[in-house]
């Protein structure tokens, strides 16, 4: 099996030269900790060799402020049924790490509590990436403070884009109107920017994102953001009562959304269906727009009977903004083959949430 879209070369841990490492404790360090396994990951990247990483059936990983700073190629992190990592960042540093997999993982937030770790999966590319790329795969995100999975890249020179598949997961919020619920977001791809000097933004496109597949529920915010020129094709997700309730959306309400093409992002979103949640206060706009000074842009095909997208109980259609962006283009921009979009509909729909996430 290979990834959709843009992380689809990434295989990660497999291949001849493997070692499969067994996670068998939840303790911060110690033999056979999810610490020393990937400071093993490290070495044997180094050596050119690869690495799967399986934290054991009914392991919590538990809390630590410092994250796990992963700098190994070839990796694969997965878990078996009721692996769960508690409020700890994994952390890559995309100048080392590359060829990636996390799959079938519980990430188990606290989204009141604001102090570190903020985020639950952070991929650095702001100093460089490799050429292959990450696939997040039927993985669990709930709530963290800030952002359950976020990128971020810059203008390097000589460096290739980031190139990311998120699919077949699941995020969810059980409460996105509680303490502390100014961010709690899904899913960010960022570019970077420095809104006191227009002049530092980035000047050309350093990530690719395919996000597919995936069931967002009462997410508040960001599922998915694009922006500053990252690209982000979105299709055949579901998204279920997202943003937040009044009057906590009107403190802030930037801050709720469904998908949203941020800061000069570039989002194509095709076949997603969007169900608003049925209390009269929920967030009805599906997609959001960023306008003014850094306008972002975004991609819907309207004209396309089969890559429309459904909108239901009361969700607003989003339109086109800005010139149309060619998803064909941008996947052979880096030479990758479009993925297949199927039509979305209610069967589709219902198909992919009970799919979504580790295997229960």
């Amino acid at each position: 099996m290979s990834a959709l879209g843009f992380g689809q070369k990434v295989t990660g841990g497999e291949g001849p030269n493997s070692t499969v490492l067994d996670v068998t404790t939840g303790n911060p360090t110690g033999p056979e900790s999810l610490t020393v396994r990937l400071e093993e990951a490290k070495r044997r990247s180094n050596a050119g060799q690869s690495t799967v990483i399986v934290i054991k059936r009914g392991i919590t990983v538990t809390f630590d402020e410092q994250p796990h700073k992963i700098r190994a190629r070839n990796l694969t992190i997965t878990g078996e049924q009721g692996a769960t990592i508690h409020r700890r960042l994994l952390e890559f540093d995309c100048v080392e790490a590359d060829n990636v997999i996390l799959r079938d993982l519980t990430f188990d937030g606290t989204p009141s509590i604001r102090q570190t770790p903020t985020d639950s999966v952070h991929l650095d590319a702001r100093k460089g990436r490799g050429p292959t790329g990450f696939w997040i795969d039927h993985c669990l995100f709930k709530a963290v403070f800030d952002l359950s999975f976020t990128s971020n890249t810059k203008d390097v020179e000589g460096a290739p884009p980031l190139l990311l598949t998120v699919s077949g997961c699941r995020f969810e919020n059980d409460d996105p109107g509680g303490v502390n619920r100014e961010n709690n977001g899904a899913l960010g791809v960022h570019g970077f920017n420095n809104d006191n000097d227009e002049s530092k933004h980035d000047l050309k496109t350093n990530a690719y994102a395919t996000i597919c597949n995936n069931y967002f529920l009462r997410t508040r915010r960001r599922a998915p953001r694009s922006s500053n020129l990252t690209f982000v094709h979105a299709f055949n997700n579901v998204l279920e009562d997202w943003g937040a309730p009044e009057p906590v959306r009107g403190t802030d309400p930037e801050q709720s959304n469904g998908m949203i093409s941020g800061n000069f992002g570039l989002l194509v979103a095709e076949a997603n269906y969007f169900q608003a949640g049925t209390a009269s206060d929920s967030m009805k706009e599906a997609i959001t727009v960023a306008a003014g000074r850094q306008p972002g842009r975004l991609t819907v095909p309207p004209n396309v009977i089969s890559r429309r997208n459904l909108y239901v109980n009361g969700a607003t259609e989003a339109t086109t903004v800005g010139l149309a962006l060619s998803v064909s283009d941008a996947y052979a921009t880096v030479h990758l083959v479009p993925p297949r979009v199927p039509a979305i509909g209610v069967e589709l729909a219902q198909q992919l949430k009970d799919a979504a996430g580790p295997p229960r």
